[in-house]
C-alpha cells in the first residue's frame, strides 16, 4: 500500500485560500503517477496474462489531503509481497486429485511438457511468402508443427518457411507420505516489491509537484 500525504500547513502560508484546490490537484497527479508506475514496473516483471490481472488489482482511494493505493486481490497482493519457504506436499496430499494407495495417499504431479524435434523439416521456398505463411500456421493449429521463418540475414541464398514437426512428451512426479521431507519444499519467494519501489518515487517528488502545481495556480 501506498499513502501519499501532503504538509497542508506549510502549503497554507505558500497558497493560502487556494489549499484546497492545490491539494485536490495534487492527490490527483500523484495517484495516477503512481498507478501508472506500478502497472509500467510489473508489465517488466511479469508474463502477460499475471500481469493483466496483477494491474487489474491496483486501486486508489483518495481523501481530501492524501491518496491510497492498494491491492484488492490477496493474490496479487502475495505476489507483491512475496511469502517464505513451505511445504508443497501437504496441500497436495489434501487435494481433490489425491488417490489413496496400500501406502497412503498420493498424487502424480504433470511436469511442464517437453517438446523433442521428430524431424529437421522441409524447407519451403514460395512465390507468395505471406500466402505460405498463413497456410503453414492453419497446418500449424491442426499439427502442433513448429513454423519458423528464414529471411536472408540468416542465409543470403534462402528467403522462406522451414517447418519443423515436434513431438510433446508428458512426464509426471509422485508425491506421497513417502516423499523425502526436503524434495516438495518451495524455497519462497522474495516479492516484486513494485509498491516499495514506486513510493520511495513518490516521496521525492511529491514537494516539487506540488508546489508546480501551486506556481501554475498563482
Amino acid at each position: 500500500m501506498i499513502n501519499v500525504t501532503i504538509d497542508v500547513v506549510e502549503l497554507a502560508k505558500k497558497v493560502g485560500n487556494k489549499v484546497d484546490d492545490v491539494i485536490e490537484r495534487a492527490v490527483s497527479v500523484l495517484g495516477e503517477f503512481a498507478v501508472d508506475r506500478i502497472r509500467q514496473i510489473s508489465s517488466e516483471r511479469l508474463k502477460i496474462e499475471t500481469w493483466q490481472q496483477f494491474a487489474k488489482s491496483v486501486q486508489v482511494t483518495k481523501e481530501k489531503y492524501s491518496v491510497t493505493v492498494f491491492m484488492d486481490d490477496k493474490k496479487m497482493a502475495a505476489l507483491e509481497t512475496g511469502h517464505s519457504g513451505f511445504d508443497i506436499k501437504k496441500g497436495l496430499l489434501k487435494g481433490p486429485k489425491v488417490k489413496h494407495g496400500k501406502n497412503g495417499p498420493y498424487q502424480d504431479v504433470p511436469l511442464p511438457k517437453k517438446v523433442t524435434l521428430r524431424g529437421k523439416g522441409d524447407y519451403v521456398e514460395p512465390r507468395n511468402m505471406r500466402q505460405a505463411i498463413n497456410k503453414a500456421v492453419a497446418s500449424a493449429k491442426k499439427t502442433g508443427e513448429n513454423i519458423r521463418v528464414l529471411n536472408k540475414t540468416e542465409n543470403p541464398n534462402l528467403s522462406g518457411i522451414r517447418v519443423t514437426p515436434q513431438k510433446e512428451v508428458s512426464t509426471f512426479r509422485r508425491v506421497s507420505e513417502n516423499s523425502n521431507p526436503e524434495s516438495w519444499m518451495h524455497p519462497g519467494y522474495d516479492g516484486l516489491n513494485v509498491f516499495e519501489t514506486v513510493a520511495k518515487e513518490i516521496e521525492e517528488m511529491k514537494d516539487q509537484v506540488t508546489q508546480d502545481i501551486a506556481d501554475s495556480m498563482s
